[in-house]
């Protein structure tokens, strides 16, 4: 049982398109960065594509900011009661990261994070897991098209 007390934060995710037995593979690790800049946590390869994978981690300095690969959604900058830091962060709860991607494909996937400071955040923890889609699912949603012939029209 965990004694420590004090405020904690928490994302819960509701999926559209899961498979029934969702969960592929999961990746689970832990570090200690010491040299500044943007810090690369772990590697995560799905077994299937068109599918949804999540990444849950914490780290003691500095405060995570995004990620450094195009497609991968931050999620970890929420208005925290983590009082001090989260405030000082303009809100972002402080020093953890979430994220989201779908994996168009079985390619690796790794997470690194930018960080507020770019100060080497120290002793980290984080959780990956991939999740597959269900037979048939198209993936995610895609854009609509930008309308085409259009004109403009002066009065």
């Amino acid at each position: 049982m965990n004694t420590i007390a004090g405020p904690d934060s928490v994302q819960l995710y509701c999926v559209k398109g899961a498979a029934t037995s969702a969960l592929d593979t999961s990746v689970a690790g832990a570090g200690n960065q010491t040299a500044g800049g943007n810090w690369t946590s772990l590697s995560i390869t799905p077994h299937t594509s068109n599918g949804l994978i999540l990444v849950s981690g914490s780290q003691f300095s500095d405060t995570a900011t995004g990620f450094a690969v195009t497609g991968q959604n931050f999620e970890g900058c929420f208005w925290s009661l983590e009082a001090t830091q989260a405030i000082s962060n303009g809100g972002c709860s402080s020093n953890n990261l979430w994220g989201a991607y779908y994996n168009p494909n079985t390619s690796a996937v790794t997470w690194t994070a930018t960080e507020v400071a770019g100060s080497a955040v120290g002793i980290w923890a984080v959780e990956t897991d991939a999740y597959e889609a269900a037979a048939g699912s198209p993936g995610p949603p895609t854009a609509p098209a930008p309308p085409t012939n259009l004109t403009a029209v002066s009065k």
